[in-house]
């Protein structure tokens, strides 16, 4: 199976796997910078580097998210936006904080979305 056909078989409307995809997105883009066409064999360093990716994607059988962010007894419930960058890609996350009546907090990601950096880097004038 290809690179871009794993990529291509990630599926996260809510960004939930960003980092997983951003990766997995990263390492297509340094392929094209290698000139690597898409259908090409690829070369040892990079089938290396890209059967520990893929896996490390059996990890996410074991990954859990709650997707229920309402909390009945919440006093306060307050939304709190994350954002960063590298060179390399950049993400924002976004996350519900609530207390209840009680002084327990609870905090759960929302959505997220993650770039890969342009190549040609951008500019603001």
């Amino acid at each position: 199976m290809s690179v871009l056909s794993i990529i291509a078989r990630l599926f996260d409307p809510l960004g939930l796997l960003g980092p997983v995809i951003t990766k997995a997105k990263i390492f297509m883009q340094q392929l094209w910078l290698l000139k690597i066409d898409w259908s090409e064999r690829l070369p040892e360093k990079e089938a290396c580097e890209w059967q520990e990716f893929v896996k490390s994607l059996m990890n996410l059988n074991d990954m859990n998210i709650e997707r229920c962010i309402v909390i009945q007894s919440a006093v306060v419930t307050e939304l709190h936006g994350f954002c960063d960058a590298s060179e390399k890609a950049y993400g924002a996350a976004i996350y519900a904080r609530t207390v209840t009546a009680a002084g327990e907090v609870k905090v759960k990601l929302v959505a997220s979305k993650s770039r890969v950096s342009p190549i040609k880097q951008v500019t603001i004038p």
